[in-house]
């Protein structure tokens, strides 16, 4: 089996963004947001037109990144394709040296002690990161990626707020409401790939 370049991203993919945002945000306002008022990539624009673009500020807020709970069957599945050979590596935003930086940096290796630091990727423009899989759930990336690698596959669990790159998207694994299940059908479809790429 050929070793494949996958590129993982952090937020919403690995781990989960919505429900630590969705805290702070009753917290600070008390309304929740859920995968299913999501259907687009526009959050203001599902909240209460009164909090609207402050939303974006809770992503600013010390700790947020760092006590985010991985998906249900993430961290073991990027384990597996780890020791199954293939080249791992985590990309994700942030701006360098600065605290959200640094919460991602420790949640990597927290949660995945098998990586290096080396593996952890801090990009603005994730289309130019070269792998042969990428595996996110923001529809300007896939739509970017796609263009700039149209040969790589692109996978990532299903929200609603992504089903508008579905054909750009070589899988959408069902679903945000059982990440578990969504996972093992990324490792398959994975395995599957590296199968085929031998």
């Amino acid at each position: 089996m050929k070793g494949l370049k996958i590129a993982v991203d952090l937020d919403g993919t690995v781990a989960d963004l919505i429900s630590g945002w969705s805290d702070l945000l009753f917290e600070r306002y008390g309304e929740r947001m859920t995968p299913e008022r999501s259907a687009s990539w526009d959050t203001h624009t599902h909240i209460n037109p009164q909090i609207g673009m402050k939303v974006y500020d809770l992503l600013k807020v010390p700790g947020l990144f760092r006590n985010l709970r991985p998906y249900k069957g993430a961290i073991e599945a990027v384990r597996r394709f780890h020791e199954a050979g293939h080249e791992v590596d985590i990309i994700t935003t942030a701006k360098a040296a600065s605290t959200i930086h640094q919460e991602k940096i420790e949640w990597c290796l927290e949660h995945m002690p098998f990586l290096k630091i080396a593996d952890i990727n801090f990009v603005e423009k994730k289309s130019r990161f070269t792998t042969d899989v990428l595996i996110d759930d923001s529809p300007p990336t896939i739509q970017k990626h796609a263009s700039a690698q149209p040969l790589s596959k692109r996978i990532g669990l299903a929200f609603p707020y992504n089903e508008c790159v579905a054909s750009l998207m070589d899988l959408r694994a069902q679903s945000y409401a059982d990440t578990a299940a969504a996972w093992a059908e990324i490792e398959r479809f994975v395995s599957a790939l590296a199968e085929r790429s031998a």
